[in-house]
């Protein structure tokens, strides 16, 4: 089963997609913070992951940054230290991934963000992590074969490496091609989620219902 990520940093959004039992697992990144005029600080991450606490979420995926030295350990141990639910994502490039092994050694789970080719994938998979998300809709426009990455992926996968999420998926049928490959978990924006769930199709098919059941 594929597993489904609502991709926001609106705790209300959260809320409706879990009473909708669609999902209790959230990513999160510093664009989505900044998209909605937050700070992208500790505090604002502790904000959300109190909230993600109280909603009940089974996971919260949280993005780390470097310090003034350039170090993304102190601010990833940080956000792990804000629960056993959280994820935190570091993405694909040195400092970084030293910041991951770090975090590894220590028990926490991380995801390694901007996987955009497979020494990425495989750099990840020897670093332990646990989860790897390609931006699919963007590697797409940038004129990237993601279709044979998400594969490559998928093999690492059901061999026990990371589990891939992935994530910038642009429309209902990327979602499905996504699908069709084999990724374990794919994270998508509300607005995606709501264009599936007020499909016209569905609809008509309810109203052509409800015409028989009135005679």
């Amino acid at each position: 089963m594929t597993a489904l990520y609502l991709d926001s940093a609106n705790t209300q959004e959260w809320a409706q997609i879990s009473q909708l039992g669609l999902s209790r697992r959230v990513t999160c990144n510093p664009l989505l913070i900044q998209a909605l005029g937050l700070p992208v600080t500790m505090a604002t991450l502790e904000q959300l992951a109190q909230e993600s606490v109280r909603l009940g979420l089974e996971e919260l995926h949280l993005q780390a940054w470097p310090n003034e030295h350039g170090d993304w350990y102190p601010i990833a141990q940080a956000i792990a230290n804000l629960g056993d639910h959280i994820v935190v994502k570091l993405p694909a490039v040195a400092a970084a991934m030293v910041a991951a092994i770090q975090l590894k050694q220590r028990g926490h789970k991380i995801l390694i963000t901007a996987i955009s080719n497979p020494i990425h994938a495989l750099w990840a998979s020897q670093v332990g992590a646990d989860y790897v998300a390609p931006y699919v809709g963007r590697l797409q426009e940038a004129g990237v074969d993601t279709h044979a990455l998400l594969s490559s992926m998928v093999v690492q996968q059901k061999l026990g490496g990371p589990i891939v999420l992935a994530a910038s998926i642009r429309n209902l049928e990327m979602l499905n091609q996504v699908i069709q490959t084999g990724v374990a978990a794919v994270t998508v924006q509300k607005k995606l989620i709501h264009e599936g769930l007020t499909d016209a199709q569905t609809f008509l098919a309810v109203q052509q219902f409800e015409a028989a059941r009135q005679g």
